[in-house]
């Protein structure tokens, strides 16, 4: 997330006042999404949400590339954000589900702890990697989440 701040000063050309505001709206976008999304995942299979996960950040990442005026990138930003907030829950229980329940608290424990280390690690590879690609950056993470979409996509049809 902290690389939308890199494309809203670089691309968008915001002031450090217009990105602080950004920040705050997209953290609040993060809050309300999870509340919102919590609420319905029941109502869908794993493999859906995954897919669905997917989906949203390969066609937000990949619309990063066009330049969208300020409302825009905030709409994406709102995609993005509503996909992470589909991957957290869902991937948390689908972890719980393939394992024992003696290994629960193990796998979950392990999970929290390579999701805190992602949360130093890819921001400075992001911000590394945006020195080299600039916006382009999206498009790579677009491509990359591709991937795992289409093998999503590829569970759900076997499990209909």
């Amino acid at each position: 997330s902290t690389v939308f701040l890199r494309y809203a000063k670089d691309v968008l050309w915001a002031s450090l006042y217009e990105s602080s505001l950004l920040w705050a709206a997209i953290g609040m976008m993060f809050a309300i999404n999870q509340v919102l999304v919590v609420k319905k995942l029941g109502k869908f299979d794993d493999n859906k949400l995954i897919f669905m996960w997917f989906l949203l950040l390969v066609v937000g990442f990949g619309l990063f590339l066009k330049t969208p005026p300020m409302f825009g990138f905030l709409a994406l930003c709102f995609l993005v954000t509503l996909g992470v907030a589909f991957c957290m829950p869902t991937f948390k229980a689908m972890l719980s589900k393939h394992v024992d329940e003696d290994s629960q608290g193990s796998a979950l424990g392990v999970e929290e702890s390579l999701y805190a280390l992602n949360r130093i690690v890819a921001p400075i590879f992001a911000w590394f990697v945006w020195g080299i690609a600039g916006s382009g950056l999206f498009g790579m993470f677009s491509l990359i989440c591709l991937v795992p979409l289409l093998l999503a996509y590829g569970m759900m049809m076997l499990k209909e």
